[in-house]
């Protein structure tokens, strides 16, 4: 099932783990121009952990812009003709395979979010490369820092699996 516009919780899926399950890390922003982070649902200190899915609508299907669903606090004011929302994005917007951060910014970086194997959670990986041939890209959580990264895994015969998502539509 392909996912839609409208606002999401993102829990990362450990190897091993089948949805449902209780606990988990969901992707929450802590600051503008930082790292999402992984944190236990729940009143979350430093940000919301719920994310606004928008269509690219570029004819690639599931492709998405990530972004808050409100205003955070950020360190500037933004002018001009209407609300741009941060969200996910990278460095320079395409990933260099040295464990890249996905940070909090304005950016108009489209994630591929797609269906897994096994038909309940997704995988997310950059729409855009850098054009390297023999290897994927997959945002992952880091198990010792907590942030969100673009994992490289090669394009091999029996490759590691790549890091799956849970998406919950909020109310």
């Amino acid at each position: 099932m392909s996912l839609t516009k409208g606002v999401y919780s993102i829990r990362f899926v450990p190897p091993g783990m089948e949805p449902p399950f209780m606990g988990g890390m969901y992707a929450t922003p802590k600051g503008y121009g930082e790292p999402i982070y992984g944190e236990a649902l729940g009143p979350s200190a430093t940000g919301n952990q719920t994310w606004q899915l928008n269509p690219c609508n570029d004819g690639e299907p599931n492709t998405f812009i990530i972004t808050t669903p409100q205003w955070p606090k950020l360190p500037f004011s933004i002018q001009g003709p209407g609300p741009v929302l941060p969200g996910w994005g990278l460095v320079g917007d395409v990933p260099t395979g040295r464990h890249d951060n996905v940070l909090l910014k304005v950016s108009d970086v489209k994630w591929r979010i797609e269906l897994a194997e096994d038909g309940k959670t997704y995988t997310i990986s950059p729409a855009e490369t850098d054009g390297r041939v023999g290897v994927s890209f997959y945002v992952d959580l880091d198990s010792r820092s907590e942030t969100l990264y673009i994992k490289t895994i090669p394009v091999i015969r029996d490759p590691p699996p790549a890091p799956r998502w849970e998406f919950t539509l909020s109310n």
